[in-house]
């Protein structure tokens, strides 16, 4: 929803349609005025709308904006802007005091150079949540204030094009209207039909579609579009600069020229002008003046935003919980050295949102992370798992990431209607990956109190979601996730790519995706050996007592233990949830020291029965980019993060658990455990039966 903002205007900016967000329900708009849209006791809504689309408008939209401003409008001034549009521009954008509307590409091009399918989608402004809209191309310069247009009757409003007919029919069927300024009523029903003849407009372009499209278009004077080219083509009738109240730059482009450039063509010499015809130099002359206008009022605009510049991190001006913002932080050092490089990060929330019903309380958020080399995991996941998804997308090529990211969506709309993803930046080429940062990210914008933890190169079973929030089985997960316990899943491998369908036959039912349906297949493949537990020569997921969880039927307790990094479901809403260490990044310690935390400040974990993850048989781009570098300095700073959690929480190293909250009588107790060796020679101690 748009905001009112007086004498301010607001700019919408095009980008994703989030569902259900800004649609307006209009029967039939044809006939009606203004005061007549909606009841008497409702506001009137309506606005200006410009798009921003490429870097290179950003001095005429903002330019506009200024001009619309200075007229004293009370309608809102909305921009919109594209997904390529960067964090910086949008930053921009809300220091000017505008409103942004983030938009999807109608359709998505083959590069950010395609001109064509990229204006298309301004035909998104017909689903804007307003009462009435006036569309103004960024070219155009506002003289005087034109709200007057809001009032008039009309489907759709436009000037003539004055090059669309030799004759001086004003007989709109066999004209053709300039889109440079159109005012209508947005209708989702409208748009559904530009949606029947998209191909058209793709073909077309969006000028020759619109003009295709609304055959009883209303003509308004030429002074509410007086396009500059006129005044070279066709003296006669084009307004008298007192008359004009919106300017089409077609002709003397003021923001391709410098100020000296511009002073100097005020200064030709006489000798020169005697040279010209009377009414060419009348032309020049009025052409010079409304440049210099423009000029004018993009310098009172840059001194205005210099003036009350302030740093800011978040674009607030962003509509939909879309706010995109930074973070800076320096890479990890051990020996604190003071230019260490640091990761400049752009988070772009909901750069795709999921249209299905929630339930805060009741639901469960699968979250994760992954680049957009591997898109694909994202449909591993919800083939079995059907409820929502929350997945930080990480770039390093902003530009060509979110043109593929668009593709993906636009390709892959319907599996992935439960998904919200979220797409991070990082603008410093270190090439390292902020896995910690992403998981923040992923966590912090899901929707839910319980979120699920998993990495994306896991599957969970079909059907595991309607398990856990549905099954009367574990309803145990939302009465207990409030008390502080994080519910652990258990996590396996497969041997070989194909182990699933060789064992129990292709097409079987124990298989999909080539991974066990259930834990009886599992059990099966466990015992012939082509399934493993994760990275059994470590003790990532040793602790979680996997020759116990085979034969169990009902929850139990376990204790934390070094190097312990399961899989879990936790409740992010208690106030002594912890977040992920954003100082781990790439591989090694990233998850640890997350499930150490939750270790100190008291929660208690219980690995769940009958449900589990796969990790699919596949060489991982991750593994081949992270050197030892970075794993001897999480183990640094593994030791400094534990050094101070335990002495912040009191949880005093050696003891078993640091928790006060109770244990319950329909969760098994701890069994015992031998110690053992990690991969690296460390020893852990024995678990105690309680």
């Amino acid at each position: 929803m748009a905001m009112i903002l007086g004498g301010a205007f607001v700019f919408f900016a095009s980008g994703p349609i989030d569902g259900g967000h800004g649609l307006l329900q209009i029967e039939d708009h044809s006939t009606l005025r203004t005061t007549n849209w909606i009841k008497e006791d409702q506001f009137i809504r309506q606005a200006y709308v410009t798009f921003y689309f490429s870097s290179e408008s950003k001095e005429r939209v903002l330019t506009l904006m200024e001009s619309l401003r200075q007229t004293g409008t009370t309608a809102d001034l909305l921009v919109m802007v594209l997904p390529h549009i960067t964090h910086t521009e949008r930053i921009l954008l809300c220091q000017a005091g505008l409103i942004v509307k983030v938009i999807d590409y109608f359709e998505p091009p083959m590069n950010s150079q395609d001109t064509t399918q990229i204006h298309i989608s301004i035909l998104q402004a017909w689903l804007l949540n307003y009462d009435r809209v006036i569309l103004l191309e960024p070219e155009l310069l506002v003289l005087a204030n034109i709200d007057d247009l809001f009032d008039l009757n009309g489907e759709l409003l436009a000037v003539k094009s004055h090059n669309s007919n030799p004759t001086e029919s004003t007989d709109t069927s066999i004209s053709r209207f300039d889109t440079g300024l159109m005012v209508f009523t947005p209708s989702i029903q409208t748009y559904s039909k530009f949606l029947e003849n998209q191909n058209g407009a793709s073909i077309q372009g969006v000028k020759e579609f619109l003009n295709q499209f609304f055959k009883n278009w209303t003509s308004i004077s030429t002074i509410y579009n007086a396009d500059t080219l006129m005044k070279k083509d066709n003296l006669e009738t084009f307004p008298s600069l007192d008359d004009i109240k919106v300017v089409r730059f077609g002709e003397e482009k003021p923001w391709t020229l410098t100020n000296v450039n511009m002073n100097k063509g005020n200064e030709d010499s006489k000798d020169s002008k005697d040279k010209k015809d009377d009414q060419k130099e009348e032309q020049i002359d009025e052409l010079k003046a409304l440049a210099n206008i423009w000029v004018s009022k993009f310098k009172n605009l840059e001194s205005r935003i210099q003036n009350t510049q302030n740093k800011q991190d978040t674009a607030q001006c962003v509509l939909d919980s879309r706010e995109s913002y930074q973070r800076k932080f320096k890479l990890f050092s051990p020996k604190e050295e003071p230019h260490a490089p640091s990761f400049t990060l752009d988070v772009y929330p909901f750069f795709h949102r999921s249209n299905i019903p929630l339930s805060q309380t009741q639901d469960i958020t699968l979250t994760t992370q992954i680049d957009t080399n591997r898109l694909e995991n994202i449909l591993k996941i919800v083939k079995h798992w059907s409820g929502p998804l929350s997945v930080a997308v990480y770039s390093t090529n902003f530009e060509k990431d979110v043109l593929t990211l668009s593709k993906f969506i636009k390709s892959y709309h319907s599996e992935i209607s439960s998904v919200h993803l979220h797409l991070v930046h990082e603008s410093t080429y270190h090439y390292s990956y902020p896995i910690n940062f992403l998981r923040n990210v992923a966590l912090n914008l899901s929707e839910t109190n319980l979120n699920f933890i998993l990495d994306a190169d896991f599957t969970p079973p079909p059907y595991m979601y309607e398990k856990l929030t549905k099954d009367s089985k574990f309803e145990f997960i939302f009465k207990y996730a409030p008390e502080g316990h994080a519910f652990v899943i258990p996590a396996f491998q497969i041997e070989t790519e194909d182990a699933c369908s060789t064992t129990f036959g292709k097409g079987s039912t124990l298989c999909s995706q080539d991974l066990p349906t259930n834990k009886e297949a599992l059990n099966i493949l466990l015992n012939k050996g082509v399934s493993n537990e994760f990275h059994p020569e470590k003790l990532g997921h040793y602790f979680t007592n996997t020759e116990r969880w085979r034969t169990e039927s009902k929850p139990y307790y376990i204790y934390w233990s070094t190097w312990y990094e399961p899989y879990i479901i936790f409740d992010k809403s208690l106030p002594n949830s912890p977040v992920f260490e954003e100082l781990f990044y790439d591989r090694s310690h990233n998850k640890v020291v997350f499930c150490f935390e939750l270790y100190v400040r008291g929660f208690r974990y219980v690995v769940l029965p009958d449900v589990f993850v796969i990790h699919r048989y596949e060489n991982e781009d991750l593994n081949q980019q992270v050197t030892k570098k970075p794993m001897k300095h999480h183990a640094s700073l593994y030791k400094q993060v534990e050094l101070r959690l335990r002495t912040e929480f009191k949880c005093k190293n050696g003891k078993l658990e640091c928790s006060q909250s109770p244990k319950f009588s329909d969760i098994n107790p701890l069994q015992l455990l031998p110690s053992k060796l990690s991969y690296d020679g460390y020893e852990e101690p024995m678990l105690q039966f309680v």
